[in-house]
């Protein structure tokens, strides 16, 4: 048996399945069958939205095939899928949530199968998207951290508005200001996430002010005498990191649109959170390096 939580299927058919292990390594296809001489188990995972009557389709064809089959369309379980696109005969086909497949997984990895380690990875792998796609239950205290948040923010976009007038935020990620200092991108403001295109880890893990220069030339000639001062300003950068218990670096250039010069510091590091402290600290970020690249 795959694992404890096959009664769903079992919903189906008075039989026992035994399915092959293959069937952990295929939950992002379209449709994959895995037969035996006497049942046929198949697999639509919502990767796309649905052609007219692609599920009716996909019941219809089966029907056809010589065994006995069950058809499970997996989906997040907010996901409504219309009465019309359902098969219509009953008993051979069920909507299954990724809740339910995160439990399945998590079941089969407590078995202890004999899964090899890449195996176990992948599996492990799997849950993790599921479940970051099928979210859990918002709790009580993120509700109360939501006007705590906002707050935040508010008082974080009011330094960046003091030197531009606009705000470019990432949920989860980032708030920042732009300006061009001659043809140097600089972006500067407040980072407290990792998933975007400068993935360092956070000082202190957590939200740190920032000041940086991004890498868009498109030419890789044009790119090195661009990145070639930037890696001469973080020479003459040290010694502002030093004064104001900052850090700075310089990354080697692997692609365009990268961080390749960064100031930062953790917000922990300005006595009691003074926005006047903070907001001081990055305008002397931006004019030490505007001097270096003038």
């Amino acid at each position: 048996m795959i694992h404890t939580y096959w009664h769903e299927c079992q919903l189906f058919t008075d039989k026992s399945f035994a399915v092959s292990r293959r069937l952990h390594a295929t939950p992002f296809v379209r449709v994959r069958p895995f037969c035996r001489d006497d049942f046929q188990f198949d697999l639509k995972n919502l990767c796309a939205s649905l052609q007219p009557r692609q599920l009716i389709r996909y019941d219809e064809w089966l029907r056809r095939q010589p065994v006995p089959f069950v058809l499970l369309f997996l989906s997040p379980s907010l996901y409504r899928l219309a009465e019309a696109e359902k098969p219509p005969v009953k008993g051979n086909f069920a909507q299954v949530s990724y809740k339910v497949m995160v439990k399945w997984i998590e079941a089969y990895l407590a078995q202890g199968s004999g899964l090899s380690g890449f195996e176990a990875n992948y599996l492990l792998a799997v849950r993790g998207f599921l479940s970051e796609v099928e979210m859990p239950n918002i709790t009580r205290e993120e509700i109360e951290a939501l006007s705590l948040a906002a707050e935040a923010t508010k008082k974080l976009s009011h330094i960046i508005t003091g030197f531009e007038k606009s705000v470019e935020a990432s949920s989860g990620n980032y708030l920042l200001g732009h300006r061009m200092i001659e043809s140097y991108p600089i972006y500067f403001g407040f980072r407290y996430g990792t998933n975007w295109y400068y993935h360092a880890p956070l000082l202190g893990n957590s939200c740190e002010a920032i000041v940086y220069v991004r890498d868009i030339q498109e030419d890789a000639k044009q790119a090195l005498s661009f990145n070639a001062k930037l890696k001469s300003a973080k020479d003459q950068l040290v010694d502002f990191a030093a004064a104001t218990d900052s850090f700075v670096d310089y990354y080697e250039r692997k692609s365009k649109n990268e961080c390749r010069l960064v100031i930062r510091k953790p917000m922990d590091g300005f006595a009691d959170g003074d926005l006047n402290t903070i907001a001081e600290w990055i305008g002397q970020a931006l004019q030490t390096l505007e001097n270096e690249l003038i």
